[in-house]
């Protein structure tokens, strides 16, 4: 089986098997890639996209791709179209909403081709031809949170939220223990826009935020160009999401969380035309290179860009844990109790649909 670089270096769980007899192994691989939004987001689908970029340039492999395909039905007969006319092998399937039951319907109905759902939510008893990769992304806004209550000119912050699922909620509470690192006392404000991206509901939620006197901005949706561009225009401090916004409000751009799904995708693929089953699924974070974080802005001083770096290093050698307790959520209730650590995989983290204290939604 081809070998991760040591950047690269992800978690596998389940070891991989063998593709069905009717795949020939070194075959040309026709790979499809489906995003729920524009390739060209400055966002999540951005990020996909640069890795099917990167995946094309791999001999054997030939790329296809759909943008704008929403969650429903569209999604299924656009993977099936790439499967009988394009001979796909290989689909990324690359929106939450994806997966249940259009992916797996169509996994059960074409068992030699290989599907890869981003986010966690292949479970055993799903087809053995689905896997799902995923970025521990809640390290990453660990960080950004951080930066942003160490640069924020009070302890009020703001995060505006796609949808209410546990990844993103991970994404909020982890932003404001990180936040609270900086100020015991910060407190964040959240938004929940109930949709992957919405330009209007997410400019209206920066101009709520900024009426009730928060000072600085981290988020969770697809992209956070809308959000830059307003949090510049209402003199609001903010971290991007999925994709560097450096350069739409260098004054007040602080960071962004990053992923880089190359390095996975590449990896999948090797191995499936090796002929082979990929492993169900594939996570990393920050130790791994699968989260990055983004080069400082202006408005971050040389000591708190010190303090991030030594921040990141204790992440990287587990020195520093998250979710360390005790954590209350905003309810009063102990989540975790004291000197307890909730590891990547706990159950708590992956169903999490609480707020720690400080969260107001």
């Amino acid at each position: 089986m081809p070998s991760l670089t040591r950047r690269a270096t992800i978690v596998g769980m389940l070891g991989a098997g063998l593709l069905p007899a009717s795949f020939a192994a070194n075959r040309e691989l026709v790979v499809g890639y489906i995003y729920v939004g524009p390739r060209d987001d400055l966002g999540y689908n951005q990020s996909h996209a640069i890795a099917a970029r990167k995946l094309s340039l791999i001999p054997g492999v030939k790329l296809i791709e759909q943008e704008r395909v929403p969650e429903s039905e569209a999604v299924a007969r656009a993977m099936e179209a790439m499967i009988v006319q394009d001979q796909a092998g290989l689909i990324y399937a690359t929106s939450w909403g994806y997966y249940d039951p259009y992916v797996l319907k169509l996994a059960r109905k074409y068992p030699e081709v290989v599907f890869r759902h981003c986010g966690g939510a292949w479970k055993p008893g799903d087809p053995a031809n689905i896997g799902s990769y995923w970025g521990h992304m809640h390290e990453g806004q660990f960080l950004a949170g951080f930066t942003a209550a160490s640069v924020a000119n009070n302890d009020q912050l703001g995060f505006i939220v796609a949808k209410r699922i546990p990844s993103n909620l991970r994404n909020l509470n982890a932003f404001t223990l990180g936040a609270q690192i900086a100020k015991r006392t910060a407190t964040v404000k959240a938004i929940f826009t109930s949709s992957w991206s919405d330009p209007v509901r997410e400019a209206e939620a920066v101009n709520a935020l900024a009426d009730q006197g928060v000072s600085a901005i981290g988020c969770s949706v697809d992209s956070c160009r809308t959000i830059a561009e307003n949090a510049k225009r209402r003199g609001i401090y903010f971290t991007g999401y999925n994709a560097s916004v450096k350069q739409l409000g260098v004054e007040y751009y602080l960071t962004s969380v990053i992923p880089d799904w190359a390095s996975i995708n590449i990896h999948t693929a090797q191995i499936v035309m090796a002929g082979q089953l990929p492993p169900n699924s594939f996570s990393g974070g920050i130790a791994e290179g699968l989260v990055t974080i983004d080069n400082v802005g202006e408005a971050v001083s040389k000591s708190v860009a010190s303090r991030l770096d030594d921040l990141i290093g204790q992440l990287k050698s587990g020195q520093k844990k998250i979710w360390q307790g005790p954590i209350i959520d905003n309810q009063d209730v102990e989540r975790v109790v004291a000197d307890e650590i909730l590891e990547r995989f706990d159950p708590r983290l992956r169903d999490m649909n609480w707020f720690v204290r400080g969260v107001s939604a």
